[in-house]
């Protein structure tokens, strides 16, 4: 996934693969999403897979309670990921949530 090579197959000399892209950031921005009509779930899903084959460094997940999240690597990386969802994959509004993780420590 995130990588390819493509080649003629006339091609007679060797093929190699290339390996997938080594980014030294990671995403540290959380959302949740979840679509205004519970009925197009199916569709957001498979928009969320096609978001994580396009953008990089954007990650998509199911929470263990169910819910679909999308890590990014900040606001407007997630705003340009959110437009894309809602106007070229989905063409319904869905319901953005922004997750902020709590850390705590005791000294």
């Amino acid at each position: 996934m995130k990588t390819s090579t493509l080649y003629n197959e006339y091609y007679d000399k060797d093929v190699n693969i290339f390996r997938p892209r080594q980014f030294n950031t990671l995403p540290v921005v959380k959302t949740e999403t979840e679509p205004l009509n519970p009925c197009v779930l199916p569709k957001m899903v498979e928009g969320l897979r096609k978001i994580s084959k396009s953008y990089p460094l954007a990650r998509t997940k199911v929470e263990e309670f169910g819910e679909h999240t999308i890590l990014g690597t900040g606001e407007l990386y997630l705003d340009s990921i959110m437009k894309d969802l809602r106007e070229l994959y989905l063409e319904v509004e869905v319901k953005v949530d922004p997750v902020v993780s709590l850390c705590e420590t005791v000294v």
